[in-house]
């Protein structure tokens, strides 16, 4: 055994020593041969702080399902999360914000008619074709209408087991019938629901108005080996809103909103100037609230609501000249810039 140790290393010894001298009889041979590639190793991106850097990733193509992008109409889809951070005591208000359903009507949104039954009213109306095209679905069965043109009222759906709202933006009218011509709405709520869940919200304005109160409960559980599935969800909400205001430029809560804007005729044609201005804060100079002298000796004379007379404040810098008319003011209009404005129409009148 050892003999045969010793062999092999004869072997490799001479083998070794062969390859060494046809390495020295053929220089020319090594340097006629082509020099090969040699892959290099890619320098390890740093940043400034020389830690390492991954490397960017770009996606040019993506097979990642996105909802409302596999539906045969175009649908826009706003999740339970997205509902929650909105934070609105009516879910129609959330909803609503949507650019396809600004000529919704709700309840702080008045429609200037008491008699058709829609005052108060939360409908969607899609693209402006009015609420009665707008088919609004629950969990994709069609609601009780909540008056005689059969539109539903949104403030009656449990906003609490809302999962989802999905707005087909395009006219769905083969699929549903003429009252989808605008779309649809469809609200999925969570109809496997367990457990207890509610909600308190409270709030008022800086200005002392509009109060909310807002309290919302759901409670699910499921009998028979989960066979009969049983969701109960009550709510109360309460919105006392923004009252018309008192006369002049100021609303509720002294808010300033109301500018009085009114197109002013100067009765000037020849000073090379518009003959027509639109001014602010305008007041026509014939009446206060609580009653004005107009004409006389005493024009210019106000009362105050004990009935105390006093220098009625025409703005403009206006002056009764005792013939019913004030200077520095318009006399086409009879209105003046500024000055006393309680007794303005305004938005109280």
């Amino acid at each position: 055994m050892k003999a045969t140790i010793a062999i092999h290393r004869h072997m490799a010894g001479v083998s070794l020593a062969a390859m060494a001298a046809f390495g020295l009889t053929a220089p020319a041979l090594a340097q006629a041969a082509p020099a090969q590639p040699q892959a290099v190793a890619p320098q390890a991106q740093t940043d400034d702080a020389g830690a390492p850097r991954s490397a960017d990733i770009i996606v040019t193509g993506s097979r990642i399902t996105t909802s409302g992008f596999n539906a045969p109409t175009p649908t826009t889809v706003i999740g339970e999360e997205q509902i929650a951070n909105n934070a609105q005591p009516n879910i129609f208000t959330t909803i609503a914000q949507l650019p396809s359903l600004q000529g919704s009507t709700g309840a702080s949104t008045g429609t200037f008619s008491t008699s058709s039954g829609q005052q108060g009213l939360s409908s969607f109306s899609l693209r402006g074709l009015g609420a009665i095209r707008t088919l609004t679905l629950l969990d994709g069965q069609r609601v009780v209408g909540a008056n005689v043109t059969g539109v539903p009222d949104i403030s009656m759906f449990p906003q609490l087991l809302v999962k989802r709202v999905d707005v087909v933006t395009g006219g769905a009218s083969a699929s549903y019938g003429s009252d989808a011509v605008g779309g649809v709405v469809n609200f999925i709520t969570d109809t496997h629901f367990e457990g207890f869940k509610g909600n308190i919200l409270g709030s008022i304005t800086q200005y002392g108005d509009d109060e909310t109160a807002l309290v919302q409960a759901a409670y699910g559980k499921a009998f028979m080996d989960d066979r009969l599935h049983v969701v109960l969800s009550g709510e109360y909400d309460h919105e006392g809103g923004v009252g018309a205001g008192d006369f002049g430029t100021d609303l509720a809560g002294s808010r300033n909103w109301y500018r009085a804007t009114t197109l002013m005729n100067t009765g000037v044609t020849n000073n090379g100037l518009p003959q027509f201005n639109y001014r602010d804060f305008a007041q026509p100079y014939q009446y206060a609230r609580y009653g004005l002298i107009n004409n006389g000796p005493l024009q210019g004379i106000a009362f105050d609501q004990n009935g105390t007379p006093y220098n009625f404040n025409y703005g403009s810098g206006g002056q009764p000249t005792g013939t019913g008319a004030v200077t520095n003011c318009y006399r086409g209009n009879s209105f003046c810039e500024g000055g006393d404005l309680s007794g303005s129409p305004g938005s109280g009148a």
